[in-house]
């Protein structure tokens, strides 16, 4: 099997995958940490920078993070690329409709300036998470550069052969959004799910990413 390679998205870091790591047959994936919460608790990546592996390996993006695999990750033949609630174009545009408005990231781009926790507090809410999830250690920096990375970055030409795993209920990542980046038979869905797949069914993210039929090499 080969090792597994794990990318948190914007506003997290890399515990989203403490759930998916539990389940059997992902206790050895590593995990990447972008440092939107000061010390990475995963390999510290950069948004701007390409990420190579040493070898052939699976690696997967929630969110974000599969939109900077599908920019920035180098890899060996004979590895695969998966998305969990992953997207290839956020910000709407003429020709993708279904994206999100860019005005949403401007209000909270200006939001960050005066008040980082609201700002996540309520992105969090929107993802789907009701409980209390207190953010720790902002690094308003990190953030504000992953939104601009969010508004300008579009690979919807990558050209690279992704599965995603998407939830018909995501309020950050619409279905039509996810049939806007990707073909239909590439994606599989989960009903009822909500943005934090990770999170709320990790056992079916597991089994998503194992499955060779889903993710061909």
């Amino acid at each position: 099997m080969l090792p597994v390679i794990l990318v948190h998205g914007w506003g997290f870091d890399a515990s989203v995958w403490d759930r998916v790591r539990a389940c059997r047959g992902m206790e050895d994936a590593g995990v990447t940490d972008f440092g939107f919460f000061g010390d990475a608790t995963g390999k510290h990546v950069s948004l701007n920078e390409d990420f190579t592996p040493p070898g052939p390996v699976l690696v997967a993006g929630h969110s974000m993070g599969l939109l900077w695999l599908l920019r920035h990750a180098v890899l060996p033949a004979g590895s695969r690329i998966a998305g969990i609630s992953g997207f290839s174009c956020f910000v709407k545009k003429p020709d993708f409709p279904d994206g999100v408005h860019a005005r949403v990231l401007a209000r909270m781009q200006a939001g960050l300036s005066e008040d980082p926790l609201s700002v996540l507090a309520s992105f969090r809410k929107n993802c789907g998470l009701e409980e209390d999830s207190p953010c720790r250690d902002a690094d308003v920096d990190s953030l504000r550069e992953g939104l601009d990375f969010l508004e300008n970055c579009d690979v919807r030409d990558s050209g690279r052969d992704v599965c995603v795993l998407c939830a018909e209920q995501d309020r950050i990542v619409s279905p039509a959004m996810s049939r806007a980046c990707f073909p239909e038979e590439r994606i599989t869905w989960i009903a009822g799910g909500s943005h934090m797949l990770p999170l709320t069914h990790p056992e079916e993210c597991t089994v998503f990413l194992l499955d060779r039929r889903k993710i061909p090499g």
